[in-house]
């Protein structure tokens, strides 16, 4: 017996949407700024790198020679793409738990934020781990290229087992306000294959999502170059200057695609706290 419907929980991003699209838009809002800044940070590079003719990309010293003076920027962006999950991590577990708290759609920098950041950074450890176990497979099987096959498999079919075992812990640590891998591992227990294909089929659902939502931008943005006169032109280059962005067209972009991934990161979050809140009002009827 699993305890929780695997539809029901896959679905259960729409019913966020549904029942908080104010919280939508604020979601939108952080989207739009954060691409707004690594395309600040990472747009030229990113043009200089479409600006490399094919052969440009087989030559490695060329692709170090672009890349590298944008090293430290990319850091950084890594570096804060991991608090800002933390941040929307909360955010989701809290629209489900505790949907009545939802100022500035459910976003807060506080505690509960924290223990988000914190199991981040051991599932970054475990991924870390299992990357580096793969590796060993490799080179372990490097004389005989049937068992590398078979051991890099063993390797991430265990990582996934893992995250699998583990994926309710987010949703766990908010509510309980501690961090709890064993309670989590517990939680999971005799639920593998239902929590996969639930998390399937949120992944299908959020593919479909994002396709229809961005082809929709896409029409937009048809339109708004007409605008600004920029229709059928050859250059796909990243706006890297304040009036780039406010050109019609990128900035119609910039804005419906940040919709589109608002509308599609509840779908792919929700599931797992969800899965928690039905697996805890069993519990607590029992």
């Amino acid at each position: 017996m699993t305890g929780f419907s695997i539809t029901d929980a896959a679905l259960a991003g729409f019913r966020v949407v549904r029942g908080h699209p104010k919280a939508v838009l604020y979601w939108a809002a952080i989207i739009l700024i954060a691409t707004v800044a690594i395309v600040i940070a990472l747009g030229p590079m990113l043009d200089l790198l479409m600006a490399l003719p094919a052969d440009g990309w087989k030559d490695p010293a060329r692709l170090k020679a672009v890349i590298e003076p944008y090293a430290v920027r990319m850091d950084a962006v890594s570096l804060l793409s991991i608090p800002l999950n933390a941040v929307v991590n909360a955010a989701k577990n809290r629209a489900l738990l505790r949907p009545e708290d939802d100022r500035f759609g459910y976003l807060r920098l506080g505690g509960a934020e924290l223990r988000q950041l914190g199991l981040l950074l051991i599932m970054m450890g475990l991924g870390i781990a299992a990357a580096t176990l793969v590796q060993l497979a490799a080179v372990l099987g490097a004389a005989a290229p049937g068992l590398a096959a078979i051991l890099v498999l063993a390797a991430l079919g265990l990582w996934i087992y893992v995250s699998l075992r583990l994926s309710l812990a987010s949703a766990l640590t908010f509510d309980a306000g501690r961090i709890d891998l064993v309670g989590a591992w517990r939680l999971s227990q005799g639920r593998v294959l239902p929590l996969f294909a639930t998390y399937a089929l949120a992944a299908a659902l959020s593919g479909l999502v994002l396709v229809l939502t961005l082809a929709v931008t896409s029409s937009a943005v048809g339109v708004a170059s007409l605008i600004d006169g920029t229709a059928g032109a050859a250059s796909n280059a990243l706006p890297s200057t304040l009036a780039g962005f406010l050109r019609p067209s990128q900035l119609t972009d910039f804005v419906l695609s940040a919709l589109a991934f608002a509308l599609v990161c509840p779908v792919w979050l929700a599931p797992p706290a969800a899965i928690y809140q039905r697996l805890r009002q069993s519990a607590e009827m029992r």
